[in-house]
């Protein structure tokens, strides 16, 4: 196998990933594409065909300025961490058939993704999570819930019973004050929130 050339190499990783590995045709495609771009990359940067000989003489910068040829062309960081885990798995593909060993890939670091929000719960969502604690009788919700900012707490419950806030405001914060999330607790909130506010 000695003296293959990319294309060919890349081939019979996917073959690998295929039948071995028994990857998703997601993953296939995904990973066969960032490959693809990779060596295609390679012939540019290295001003030649790209085989066995060019790819055990990689350095890490060489990777790098693959990703920074990605990066101007609009891919985000998770498209990065996709495409280096890809050249990964090429690089330890050609270790394991015996083509080539070159560490340079473990060389770059992976970019770090920004931490996402939780998706807040549906109205329906919100209303069974109170009726399965109050069920269940789950201390530990009511003592999380004591530690948590009456702001969040505040905010969080108008969103699914939006005709009572100032009632639903006072039973939340009474929760706080509470160390069981008793089933008082949630079937006074319901009930106070279908009962019509006498402010004026």
């Amino acid at each position: 196998m000695k003296g293959r050339g990319f294309q060919e190499l890349r081939k019979l990783w996917l073959d690998q990933l295929a039948h071995e590995r028994r990857a998703s045709p997601h993953t296939l495609r995904a990973y066969g594409d960032d490959a693809a771009r990779f060596g295609g990359f390679l012939v540019h940067h290295l001003g030649g065909t790209v085989g066995t000989a060019a790819l055990a003489k990689l350095a890490p910068a060489d990777i790098r300025a693959f990703i920074t040829h990605r990066r101007a062309e609009g891919l985000g960081p998770g498209g990065v961490q996709r495409a280096l885990a890809a050249i990964r798995s090429f690089y330890r593909f050609l270790a394991r058939e015996g083509i080539l060993e070159n560490a340079a890939p473990q060389g770059v670091r992976s970019p770090r993704l920004p931490r996402r929000l939780p998706r807040p719960l549906s109205k329906d969502d919100a209303a069974q999570a109170l009726v399965l604690a109050a069920d269940h009788d789950i201390a530990w919700i009511g003592k999380r819930a004591r530690s948590l900012p009456s702001t969040s707490i505040t905010t969080f419950a108008p969103s699914f019973l939006s005709h009572a806030p100032s009632v639903v405001t006072y039973r939340v914060l009474s929760w706080r004050r509470t160390d069981q999330f008793s089933s008082w607790a949630s079937n006074q909130v319901l009930t106070d929130a279908c009962r019509p506010s006498t402010r004026g």
